[in-house]
């Protein structure tokens, strides 16, 4: 099914992943519905911002793949410094989650918000791990480069 409109397509999502190099808001605070999952991957530059600050406010939990990067660029970085939100909202980072460190999701009504700026670190990792998993399967192809 095709939304009409970005506010149709992400009202009753219940994940809501933004990839744009959007300058301006496209998601606003009041078309996310409880329990969602926000997950904001474009805003990699302190210019770019997908998201509504008052998202920010509303959500449970907020997840930075790098707290310090995301304090100079992404969507965490607008919302602190237009003072919606302090640097102690944002709960954790993702590698601390996926290494068992702090918890994910605590309950199924959370809003939570994930910003991602882009860590090379964390895509290698994941690169590596989908490589050994297509091969444990006997997937993929070799190529010679």
């Amino acid at each position: 099914m095709l939304a009409s409109s970005v506010r149709e397509a992400v009202e009753k999502a219940d994940i809501v992943i933004t990839v744009t190099a959007s300058r301006e808001p496209l998601v606003r605070a009041d078309w996310i519905a409880r329990g969602a999952l926000v997950i904001a991957v474009g805003s990699d530059g302190p210019d770019k911002h997908e998201l509504d600050v008052d998202l920010l406010a509303r959500a449970d939990r907020i997840v930075a793949d790098s707290l310090p990067q995301c304090l100079l660029l992404g969507e965490i970085h607008h919302a602190v410094e237009e003072g919606v939100i302090s640097r102690d909202k944002v709960t954790s980072e993702l590698g601390q989650i996926t290494a068992g460190w702090k918890p994910g999701r605590t309950s199924d009504d959370e809003i939570i918000l994930c910003d991602l700026t882009g860590v090379g670190v964390q895509d290698v990792a994941a690169a590596s791990l989908v490589l050994e998993r297509a091969l444990q399967a006997g997937k993929g192809e070799t190529l010679s480069l």
